[in-house]
């Protein structure tokens, strides 16, 4: 695993910290070795060189593992920016809808309000409608009593001209 592979996987600090457990298990494991080596002479080597390998055998399955992992997260990372690209798509559609929504119901709206003003003048105008019928239906009454007034006026002066002229045409004794 090169430094920067490190460096996209684990950052900074945690290589850094990596480097110097590393090195700080090398040291141990030289301490061990040259002791063990002084202890057993050339049994002591052997022993260290296993040790190594073992070390080295577990670090090499660890990046293997750590490698797997990155290339699952890579794959999730993919998916989600994927189901982000189709949210955004749909995002961008519904806001293309609301917009035209929006619009429509300003439309409808001024629609509405163009129709209230409409009737606000024509309840206006049947009021002024219903205020002159009824004027004109007084004024009716008003002439119709005043007809019928003249009428009977006519009628009494008719029968007074009769009762007059009957008078008049009999001879008087």
């Amino acid at each position: 695993m090169t430094l920067d592979r490190a460096f996209e996987i684990f950052g900074p600090p945690a290589v850094i910290i990596a480097i110097i457990k590393l090195l700080a298990d090398l040291i141990i494991a030289w301490n061990n070795r040259r002791q063990k080596t002084e202890e057993l002479g050339q049994s002591g080597g052997q022993w260290l060189l296993t040790t190594l390998q073992k070390q080295l055998g577990e670090e090499r399955q660890e990046r293997i593992n750590l490698g797997q992992e990155v290339s699952e997260v890579r794959s999730e990372l993919a998916t989600v920016r994927g189901e982000l690209a189709a949210l955004g798509e749909r995002n961008k559609h519904l806001h293309e809808e609301n917009t035209r929504l929006l619009t429509e119901n300003a439309e409808l709206r001024a629609t509405v309000g163009n129709l209230t003003g409409e009737n606000l003048r024509y309840s206006a105008e049947s009021e002024s409608l219903k205020r002159d019928l009824r004027i004109a239906w007084r004024r009716l009454d008003e002439l119709e009593f005043e007809n019928q007034a003249q009428a009977n006026q006519l009628l009494r002066t008719a029968r007074t001209e009769e009762s007059h002229e009957g008078t008049e045409a009999k001879p008087q004794p």
